[in-house]
């Protein structure tokens, strides 16, 4: 299986996955995100934890394709900048769910929006 987390900043999808799935049932996972600032910190993230099916994407979403199709695709608050352009480039690849969530509320879990 593929992951390919667009706008995935810091990695911090893969890191609240990794409480609830091994992630070595992905044979490869990509954070695909612009911000060189926000790479780095993934990098140092997937380095200190050990994953070694991470990979950290710097490049922007609308342009990102995967070697191999993705088996599941998940969004943050990148869907709100770029959802049409990004979503009519990968349709036939999305298996999974697209989700969002507000970090608001430090205190208490993500509230899903949809």
């Amino acid at each position: 299986m593929t992951w390919v987390d667009m706008g995935g900043g810091t990695a911090e999808n893969v890191d609240m996955m990794s409480q609830y799935i091994d992630l070595s049932a992905f044979d490869k996972i990509y954070v695909v995100d612009i911000c060189s600032a926000l790479c780095e910190v993934a990098r140092e993230k997937v380095k200190k934890r050990g994953w070694y099916n991470v990979e950290i994407v710097e490049g922007d979403a609308c342009t990102f394709a995967p070697e191999e199709p993705a088996t599941l695709i998940t969004f943050s608050y990148s869907l709100t900048s770029k959802k049409n352009k990004v979503a009519r480039s990968i349709h036939n690849v999305v298996l999974g769910s697209c989700c969002m969530y507000s970090m608001e509320n430090f205190s208490s879990p993500a509230t899903a929006v949809y």
